[in-house]
């Protein structure tokens, strides 16, 4: 049993371990632990409110083919250089897609405003750029997180939710 509380109803003792999510691997046919289901427990009078949700880790972002450590690569190559092909092949060098750099600043530029949101919870955006850009956004993210070499795994760990 987990210690604290749930997200839905706040209660906390009531949380138990459900069931295992695991995420396609680079091999083909191998599998990576990603998370942890988890059910507030509402049975034989426990106070949990009975939803169940998932405990992510940051091998795979949620619902998406790419591992976080290369997301977060990119994330930090756009930052110096500016240019999103450039830093997709650094951080992507077995790709062989051209468009792959612009697809995935596409969903960047549709979920901007709830990333935006939960990141102005941790702390206030820099001021000296565009507040609508992809490249804000990241630094945004790079200074939330400025300890640390993985500022993007930082994000989904402090926030469990799916960012794009």
């Amino acid at each position: 049993m987990f210690k604290t509380s749930c997200p839905h109803c706040h209660t906390s003792g009531c949380l138990i371990k459900h069931s295992k999510i695991y995420r396609t691997s680079n091999i083909k046919g191998k599998y990576i632990f990603h998370g942890q289901r988890v059910f507030c427990n509402n049975r034989d009078s426990k106070k949990g409110c009975g939803h169940t949700f998932a405990l992510t880790l940051t091998v795979k972002l949620p619902r998406l083919n790419r591992f976080t450590s290369q997301i977060n690569s990119f994330l930090i190559h756009y930052i110096t250089s500016l240019i999103a092909c450039l830093a997709w092949n650094m951080s992507h060098p077995d790709c062989t897609d051209i468009t792959a750099s612009y697809r995935f600043l596409k969903l960047v530029k549709r979920s901007f405003f709830s990333l935006k949101a939960l990141l102005c919870t941790i702390t206030k955006p820099p001021d000296h750029l565009d507040p609508k850009s992809a490249l804000s956004l990241f630094q945004h993210i790079q200074s939330a997180f400025s300890n640390s070499k993985k500022p993007l795994e930082d994000f989904l760990l402090f926030h469990q939710k799916r960012l794009f």
